[in-house]
């Protein structure tokens, strides 16, 4: 078995991270330059788009085809990145990326190139996409090292309702959520400021009534699937750091999208 001490949750240590989609070329040296200036970094490939499990990538199914499109396995490029942090004592922390409920590779290779965002999922298209993502998992699992992920449901943001009316929204904040999550959440966010010290500037955020509606409506179905894919996850790794991937949405996430979510 090969020992995985030099892999580890970095937490807020600032660090490079790179995607290693040729591995065998690519990973030697970067653990050599890391030996060299006695750096950590993050070590991944995109999950769902630039690696898959290992029969996906052998089976060659048209299908298939934009899975894992580098040709590199959840299993080649954890194994090789955990050989070479020991080979060269490196410290590294080894990443699932971008681990996304999402309809289609297709889809989401379309909104990377500027072709456009489509929102929503069937409930079959979700199913569809945490089967398989429970099938990545499962292969990170068994290899053992990931220690960080990358969570993403840009596809259940609904960008549509920047574009209502108040009347609008208001009529479907009502029929949407109970009354205990609006309680819940006009408790949480109403009649607040929330103050942000960052190096030599302060930022304030208040939302207001009207806001917090457009942005239950917006984000709460994306958070909801966050909160159940990072369950899934410790099903399968443990105990992992993670972050949430809002930046495949077509727009600037401002601070009072950024509170909320």
């Amino acid at each position: 078995m090969v020992p995985i001490l030099p892999v580890k949750y970095l937490n807020l240590i600032p660090r490079p991270g790179f995607g290693v989609r040729l591995p065998q070329i690519v990973i030697p040296a970067i653990m050599k330059v890391l030996k060299e200036f006695n750096v950590v970094a993050d070590i991944m490939l995109s999950y769902n788009r630039e690696t898959a499990p290992e029969d996906v990538i052998k089976s060659l199914r048209p299908e298939d085809f934009l899975r894992g499109h580098t040709g590199t396995s959840i299993r080649e490029y954890i194994t090789l990145a955990i050989e070479y942090s020991n080979i060269y004592s490196t410290i590294i922390e080894v990443e699932a990326d971008h681990i996304s409920l999402m309809a289609s590779p297709e889809r989401a290779i379309k909104r990377i190139s500027v072709g456009g965002f489509e929102y929503g999922l069937t409930e079959d298209e979700i199913k569809s996409s945490i089967d398989y993502i429970r099938k990545e998992l499962e292969e990170a699992r068994s290899v053992g090292g990931v220690r960080f992920v990358t969570l993403d449901t840009c596809e259940l943001i609904d960008l549509g309702v920047d574009r209502l009316s108040d009347k609008d929204v208001e009529a479907r904040y009502e029929s949407e959520l109970d009354s205990d999550m609006r309680k819940t959440l006009e408790k949480e966010y109403l009649n607040r400021r929330f103050t942000f010290i960052h190096k030599n500037r302060i930022v304030e955020v208040k939302i207001n009534e009207k806001e917090l509606r457009r942005l239950a409506l917006k984000y709460l179905k994306s958070i909801e699937y966050i909160a159940k894919l990072y369950d899934i996850v410790r099903e399968y790794l443990g105990e992992v750091g993670f972050e949430v991937a809002l930046d495949e949405v077509p727009q600037v996430t401002n601070p009072k999208d950024l509170l909320f979510y």
